[in-house]
């Protein structure tokens, strides 16, 4: 059973741009902290039926990122604790932008450049297409949405040149950094699915920090 620090950190929030790497760090994050795991794809399918692609293509943009945002207020809003992967669109969204700056999430922002992000959109099929040209819909993104994933003062990664495994590893020592379980734990400690102590607990709002 977990128990709340004295601030009570709740939430993990692992936010970027599409293809960006959200769903891989923050699945990994989850098994490894013990913390349930939402992501804003897999909730969509739960709760209407249809992937992102097929709401955006039946019933529009607006209607699809009216749902994405929904599905992370509602996951804002369980007791936690848990690891959310919201879709890109909702940082457009300032009830969104709101519920993320709240004092009990802490913000992983993965950034990429429109070249990287552009290599790996032919992989998320699952996603709307929104553009022939995949690196300027990416840089067109960026422009509008990443001031707004900088103003929540996240964690940082630049994603460009690592590995999954490599990011994954950023992510849970930022993490490690504000976590404080039974006590202090040692290099290499990082708990996970075999760790008897339990979930993890976050004892503070970390202070910010880049991830190179």
């Amino acid at each position: 059973m977990t128990r709340p620090g004295p601030v009570g950190i709740r939430h993990i929030a692992v936010v970027g741009l599409k293809s960006a790497g959200k769903t891989t760090v923050g699945s990994s994050l989850a098994a490894r902290l013990g913390w349930s795991l939402r992501d804003s794809d897999t909730e969509l399918r739960s709760t209407t039926g249809l992937t992102a692609r097929q709401i955006h293509d039946n019933e529009g943009t607006l209607a699809l990122h009216e749902a994405e945002a929904h599905e992370l207020l509602r996951a804002l809003a369980e007791p936690g604790p848990n690891v959310i992967c919201p879709a890109a669109s909702v940082i457009e969204d300032p009830a969104a932008r709101l519920a993320l700056a709240a004092a009990d999430v802490v913000v992983i922002w993965l950034r990429a450049s429109p070249a990287v992000l552009a290599q790996r959109f032919s992989s998320a099929a699952h996603r709307p297409v929104y553009g022939s040209d995949p690196e300027e819909v990416a840089r067109t993104q960026g422009e509008l949405r990443n001031p707004h994933f900088a103003a929540l003062d996240p964690i940082t990664i630049d994603v460009d040149r690592l590995e999954p495994a490599a990011v994954i590893e950023k992510a849970l020592d930022a993490i490690l950094s504000v976590i404080d379980p039974e006590g202090p734990r040692g290099p290499g400690d990082r708990g996970g699915p075999g760790d008897r102590r339990g979930p993890a607990r976050l004892s503070s709002r970390p202070r910010r920090r880049h991830q190179s």
